[in-house]
């Protein structure tokens, strides 16, 4: 069982997507499409590993009122994404300590190329309800572990990684519904 901040901090994201028009009423039944919720953590990857290919993931976001590194954002939105739909589906995230996660893959790319695996990896219709908490579990531990690699391996990090998802929670809960019109 996660633990109950995590929990909390899962279903206020989905709150605020639900609040600001992500989850429209004429999707009621299976909501959005899984498919194309899957395909939009996968850009938040591709944001993440073109911020590496132009070696900017330290550099700030620019992101008005938003204190947080490109690859923070970045990793936030996934995780954004990832909480919002485990919200919807009722999936509790199997949690790991964090501190011992390593990332799959040895360059930065292979570590970006192994989350999307990873998140492509759901099939969340057919699956246990142990299965679906284990595949976001593992998500989590994947984006987790990408943030300590880049950080050295300190053990203040799984807290700043939190700190950045709550951080960039905050700011969208500030967004203008569906921010600004977006399809998507």
């Amino acid at each position: 069982m996660e633990p109950n901040w995590l929990e909390e901090l899962r279903d206020a994201i989905h709150q605020n997507a639900v609040d600001h028009g992500w989850w429209p009423e004429e999707f009621a039944e299976e909501s959005r499409d899984l498919d194309e919720v899957l395909a939009l953590m996968v850009s938040e990857v591709s944001e993440l590993l073109e911020a590496y290919r132009h070696g900017t993931l330290d550099a700030e976001c620019g992101k008005t009122g938003l204190a947080l590194t490109n690859l923070e954002e970045e990793l936030a939105d996934v995780a954004i994404r990832l909480l919002d739909l485990c919200g919807h589906r009722g999936i509790s995230p199997l949690y790991y300590d964090f501190a011992l996660v390593r990332p799959y893959g040895r360059s930065f790319g292979g570590q970006c190329f192994s989350l999307i695996k990873i998140i492509t990896q759901a099939d969340l219709v057919e699956k246990s309800d142990y299965e679906n908490d284990f595949w976001a579990g593992r998500v989590l531990m994947q984006l987790m572990a990408m943030y300590r690699a880049w950080h050295s391996f300190e053990p203040t990090h799984p807290q700043q990684f939190w700190n950045a998802v709550r951080a960039k929670h905050a700011y969208n809960q500030g967004r203008p519904h569906r921010h600004g019109g977006l399809k998507a």
